[in-house]
């Protein structure tokens, strides 16, 4: 598993978790829409970004979950978890961000989201 990851060089082994509903793809920025026009790598529509078209939901109990493989143990500095999302739906979307040690859960964070983003 790589240490960095900004999907200009494939999925960085990312895969769907158990129980999803809808997949996430490997996509260019500014590839039509409802992709964003921009990515965070470039600051352009050149880099790419995982991405789930959520007008394919057909509920709001449905889930996309992508999962990393196993991290890397860390030295006692730890290490810093950063991303980039943007919930663009007019629906109610829940983003969630778990932190996991085999066995349990370490940490998560919820997020909401009702209307479109910009």
């Amino acid at each position: 598993m790589p240490n960095k990851c900004d999907f200009e060089n494939g999925d960085c082994n990312y895969s769907p978790g158990a129980g999803t509903d809808f997949f996430w793809t490997v996509v260019q920025a500014n590839s039509g829409d409802p992709v964003p026009s921009k990515d965070v790598s470039y600051n352009s529509g050149a880099g790419h970004m995982i991405f789930a078209d959520m007008s394919s939901v057909q509920s709001n109990d449905q889930l996309g979950i992508v999962e990393t493989g196993l991290l890397d143990p860390t030295d006692d500095n730890g290490r810093c978890f950063q991303f980039w999302y943007h919930l663009g739906t007019s629906r109610v979307a829940i983003l969630k961000v778990s932190f996991q040690r085999v066995g349990y859960t370490l940490h998560s964070l919820f997020g909401y989201r009702r209307g479109s983003t910009h």
